[in-house]
């Protein structure tokens, strides 16, 4: 697994702002996606987990919070079919508050429910590489 980290981050070194948008797949354990969107409030956000990949969440531009919080700790609200390896929980107001920035990164693991995309203050534009790293 550290291999697989070690190899992300390499990567992730050379992406910036002008990394166009789109699916990037590295290995067959390794596959990174570039997506911009909006971030949104806090209360319009959902937490969501994995159990067979590690998350490294990077924004490229912009800002956004993200929470972070033991999944065990939140009501699933939704699982998706087991290929799609992810659930949603409710819950708002908890969990660690993470303020990314530019060029900040956050490594997310199976168990680690977190709610990305909410704003820092207002509504904004932000870009990110989201890299998924399957889990042995």
């Amino acid at each position: 697994m550290e291999e697989k980290i070690k190899k992300a981050l390499e990567i992730l070194a050379t992406l910036d702002e002008n990394t166009p948008p789109g699916h990037y797949e590295v290995s067959p354990d390794i596959y990174y996606n570039v997506e911009e969107f909006e971030t949104d409030f806090e209360q319009n956000r959902r937490f969501e987990s994995h159990r067979k990949h590690v998350d490294i969440q990077c924004v490229l531009q912009g800002e956004e919070l993200i929470f972070v919080e033991d999944a065990e700790k939140l009501e699933v609200e939704e699982e998706l079919p087991p290929e799609r390896d992810v659930a949603f929980y409710r819950g708002t107001g908890i969990g660690k508050r993470n303020m990314l920035k530019g060029g900040d990164y956050l490594a997310l693991y199976p168990g680690e429910a977190h709610k990305p995309g909410v704003c820092v203050e207002a509504p904004r534009r932000v870009k990110k590489a989201v890299f998924k790293i399957t889990v042995e």
